[in-house]
């Protein structure tokens, strides 16, 4: 990986424009109508806002205890009073109160109102634990064993907070505030605790080690028994899971709202998804050592491997990767585009590299382009629509398409070892070490990422940067932008963190 780039990516895209003598299409006008709006004078109305002064702390703590809330507006960590032996969380500058123990595995609910985690005393060698909600003990105490490590889940409506905790030697999913007690089992499976998107129900896989069964839960309510399982997904309401079938441990096959799909030799874990609204189930199957994707219970063409696939925005289309003897290529509404070499080389700690950049597919809003990234040995780029774009000794996962799906960007590295952003075919040098967080305004207009050298940070808005801190604060939000079109962002600057709050006004308003 380039250390030019701040994400564990790869990838990216960009616009093609054909040189020709044929008149000017419809989109060609629009890209040139942008590209003549992008030279509009504007300044940008920048606003510090101090929501935060770090203290009472050390590095570490810090380090491990500090998130950002999904809003991009919030901050909280942990803190320490040395006299009293106690901690603390400080969500923006308020503080909660103190217990002996607080868990690092601090949560943010998904409206960024609220802060839940798992504090407790110290008893003699032990500790007791519980659940803590805007500073309230919220659930029952807990022997530090009996009490699940990863912490709570909120569901999608931010009401209600789901644990896993250990009752007379087995363990049981609790929801805070309900009174519904859940059945006990052996465990709760991996990351299999989960609220539908409605927050109306709650999944997890348990079992029965000792039989070897192991079944799902749904609102307390135990599904059939399997000899395992997998993968659990949910989308729309629709729930689905891959599980091993207790008559053939090597049969696997998926479950999709209590109805079992056909069984198969192999079914790949992590490609068993639904379409955005979960009108469609897809994942990646294998029989007789053929692989292929299997689309709503209908096996499609068979292939020797199979690589990632993506639903477009609207479900309607499909794009997948396929390798066929030395060969790799994207199938797009099940054609098979240009083919690449599927193995390039071996890299040094024996990992095989092929053409086909991992994660590159990307759909635009109005789901009608694609695009994706293709290596060699001595390049990266991109293919847009079809047509393979620019070379550059490296291109970047961090890309986009506008909002109206007529402009396209991401970052590269040239062959001089340079970082650029390449917008609309367009490139705009970055003079800093590396870059992240490429996005497009919500009328399209104008597109803006983070850059970053030592010490020295800064948000670039059409390749001009602004003021520079020394370090930005980068949260899982894909865009920095608000609905509005202005944008926010967390800015550190000595032990301060203040919320920088920026418009963009036209200078002829």
């Amino acid at each position: 990986m380039n250390k030019k780039f701040l994400v564990n990516y790869l990838i990216f895209f960009l616009l093609f424009y054909g040189c020709s003598d044929k008149p000017i299409s419809e989109k060609q006008k629009a890209i040139n109508a942008y590209k003549e709006k992008q030279d509009e004078q504007y300044v940008r109305d920048s606003k510090e806002i101090l929501i935060c002064t770090v203290k009472n702390t050390t590095p570490e703590i810090f380090s491990k205890t500090l998130k950002v809330s999904p809003d991009g507006r919030k901050v909280v960590y942990a803190s320490r009073n040395e006299s009293k032996s106690t901690f603390y969380i400080n969500v923006n500058n308020q503080q909660h109160p103190p217990y002996p123990v607080i868990m690092p595995t601090i949560t943010f609910s998904p409206d960024s109102k609220n802060v839940a985690y798992i504090a407790g005393v110290r008893k003699e060698r032990e500790r007791d634990l519980f659940v803590v909600k805007k500073g309230k003990i919220i659930s029952e105490t807990y022997s530090e064993k009996d009490m699940s490590e990863s912490g709570v889940t909120f569901s999608p409506d931010s009401k209600r907070i789901a644990y896993s905790v250990r009752e007379n030697e087995l363990w049981k999913v609790k929801v805070c505030g309900s009174g519904i007690e859940y059945p006990a089992y052996d465990g709760t499976l991996g990351e299999t605790l989960k609220f539908t998107p409605d927050s109306q129900h709650l999944i997890y896989g348990t079992g029965i080690e000792a039989e070897n069964k192991y079944f799902l839960v749904i609102d307390g309510i135990p599904q059939k028994v399997y000899s395992g399982i997998g993968n659990v997904v949910v989308a729309n309401n629709h729930i689905a899971y891959l599980v091993g079938d207790k008559k053939d441990n090597k049969a696997q096959m998926v479950v999709l709202d209590g109805v079992e799909h056909k069984r198969y030799e192999f079914i790949l874990e992590l490609g068993l998804a639904f379409s955005q609204n979960g009108k469609h189930l897809a994942y990646v199957a294998q029989k007789d050592n053929k692989q292929f994707l299997v689309i709503d219970g209908v096996e499609q063409k068979e292939y020797d491997k199979m690589g990632p696939f993506l639903f477009s925005p609207d479900e309607k289309r499909l794009v997948y990767v396929a390798i066929q003897d030395e060969n790799a290529f994207v199938v797009l509404d099940g054609v098979e585009l240009k083919h690449y070499l599927a193995e390039l080389f071996v890299d040094e700690d024996s990992r095989s590299i092929s053409s086909l950049l991992d994660k590159t597919f990307i759909f635009s809003p109005d789901s009608q382009r694609f695009a994706y990234g293709v290596n060699t040995k001595l390049s990266q780029f991109m293919v847009l629509d079809g047509v393979e774009q620019k070379r550059y000794k490296q291109v970047s996962q961090d890309i986009a398409f506008s909002p109206d799906s007529q402009r396209f960007g991401y970052l590269a590295v040239g062959y001089d070892d340079k970082l650029l952003a390449v917008v609309d075919g367009k490139e705009y040098p970055i003079d800093e070490g590396g870059a992240v967080k490429f996005c497009f305004s919500p009328d399209s207009k104008h597109f803006a990422y983070m850059v970053s050298d030592e010490g020295r940070w800064s948000v670039v808005v059409d390749g001009e940067p602004c003021k520079y801190y020394p370090n930005l604060l980068v949260d899982e939000r894909k865009t920095l932008f608000n609905e509005n079109g202005s944008f926010h962002y967390l800015a550190m600057r000595d032990n301060k963190i203040f919320l920088i709050e920026e418009e963009i006004m036209p200078i002829n308003q």
